[in-house]
């Protein structure tokens, strides 16, 4: 599955992942391959990211944003985003 961080300057982050757990406005939300196309609003906090080399990535959405669900690919799109 592959993870696409974007904001309006820049791509933040793309590479292939293992899974990912998202800060969305409803509580976080884990999304793993071959998930349920979805789309879904954000809340300021942390995306958590294992990549698929094992290692474990944050990043923090400071001002929340969208993400777009497939089951191949997770799209985040946010105005401000920094790797933690």
């Amino acid at each position: 599955m592959e993870l696409e961080i974007i904001t309006p300057l820049k791509v933040v982050y793309s590479d292939k992942i293992k899974n990912a757990v998202l800060p969305s406005v409803m509580g976080e939300m884990g999304v793993l391959p071959g998930h349920a196309n979805f789309i879904v609003a954000l809340k300021s906090g942390v995306i958590q990211v294992s990549n698929s080399s094992g290692e474990n990535l944050k990043f923090t959405l400071s001002s929340g944003g969208l993400a777009e669900i497939f089951s191949d690919k997770v799209l985040v799109v946010t105005q401000e985003v920094s790797a933690s």
